[in-house]
């Protein structure tokens, strides 16, 4: 209710303004283009869920759930905000050292524990809660193995219980991580060049998808955005093709652009942001590079030349934050153990911010 409460002895006297607004209530959870002040307050009829906007950015609002459900309205975002990792790779004979390094915290990475094989040149995928690493070269034989580490308990990976259906080294990965499933492209090993395999994330399985890749490529840049894998960069001269799959429907991949500068078979490090997929340094077929170089996932197109590493690499792994995309060791013409990371909001040169625990070159990357 509202009026004036009269003056009366021993109390005291004032205005009672308006009743505060109450919820929102519907049906339906909002959405991140449910625009809204900061505070704002929305309850779900039919399931009790009950949220609070957090961050009033138009069209990309942050509704936190704080009932007891769970799940919060956010804008889709690939990066991790905790840590990137390291996964084996290694100067012959190989190495199968798991190192971790900190996302809100530039530093040293430290070990935190060993894959299941010694091997590089394998595939990186992950899920919300784990980190997969397939195939690649053990000793001087290609391999279908997999293995898996938790995110939250961390340690020695252990196996997935499945193998991918080929032998295989040098796929490009992408990451649907909306329906759970690890795309693996391409390759060096047995069976079709431009065949892509599927990673089911709820059962550790593999199946060979029944698209296939633009054209043949090995050891590039894999990107993720929400809707489609993307590979920079293939294996035969000019060394500059951009293509991409779509993630929900199995159909051949398409030619989207070129890179601007050549990145031959050694890219490796790709990052992705949520509006680009960036490849940064190579030193295979061609002369070794330290330009860093990133692709609009909204518009397609080619490359823009933005920044450049420290020095001249390639074979690194390459991890995503939310706000930087970074390079962990490499090689050329020794391997070496620098991390580096460079901004997603700015374009610019990288920065060291840390050192991996062993010097090695054909490594993964992964993040959480």
């Amino acid at each position: 209710m509202s009026g004036t409460v009269g003056t009366n002895s021993g109390r005291v006297s004032g205005t009672i303004g308006a009743a505060a607004a109450g919820p929102t209530v519907s049906a339906s959870d909002p959405a991140i283009d449910t625009n809204a002040a900061v505070g704002t307050q929305w309850a779900n009829s039919a399931s009790g869920e009950f949220f609070v906007c957090t961050d009033a950015t138009t069209d990309e609002n942050v509704w936190t759930n704080v009932g007891d459900g769970s799940g919060d309205i956010s804008p889709w975002a690939y990066g991790g905000t905790a840590y990137g990792h390291t996964l084996a790779g290694g100067a012959y004979p190989y190495g199968n050292v798991h190192d971790r390094f900190s996302f809100t915290s530039d530093g040293d990475a430290a070990d935190v524990g060993d894959t299941t094989g010694t091997r590089a040149y394998g595939c990186a995928n992950k899920s919300t809660t784990h980190a997969y690493f397939s195939g690649g070269s053990t000793a001087l034989t290609i391999t279908s193995a997999s293995d898996k580490v938790s995110f939250a308990s961390g340690g020695d990976s252990v196996a997935t219980g499945d193998t991918l259906t080929t032998t295989n080294r040098y796929q490009v990965e992408s990451n649907d991580i909306d329906n759970q499933i690890g795309y693996l492209a391409c390759g060096k090993g047995s069976g079709s060049a431009t065949r892509i395999e599927k990673l089911a994330f709820a059962s550790d399985t593999f199946s060979t998808s029944s698209a296939s890749a633009y054209n043949d490529a090995n050891g590039c840049a894999g990107n993720s955005s929400k809707t489609y894998g993307y590979i920079m960069g293939d294996k035969d001269s000019p060394y500059t093709l951009i293509q991409k799959y779509v993630f929900a429907s199995e159909s051949t991949g398409t030619e989207v652009g070129s890179l601007t500068i050549a990145m031959s078979g050694s890219v490796w490090n790709g990052t992705s942001s949520t509006e680009y997929g960036y490849c940064a340094g190579t030193s295979g077929a061609g002369p070794a590079d330290d330009s860093i170089q990133k692709q609009s996932f909204s518009s397609d197109g080619d490359s823009t030349d933005v920044g450049n590493l420290l020095t001249a690499f390639g074979w690194a792994a390459g991890q995503s934050s939310t706000t930087y995309g970074y390079v962990s060791s490499g090689v050329y013409p020794t391997a070496h153990n620098v991390i580096q990371k460079y901004s997603f909001s700015s374009d610019g040169n990288s920065t060291d911010v840390g050192d991996v625990t062993v010097a090695r070159y054909g490594p993964c990357g992964s993040e959480v």
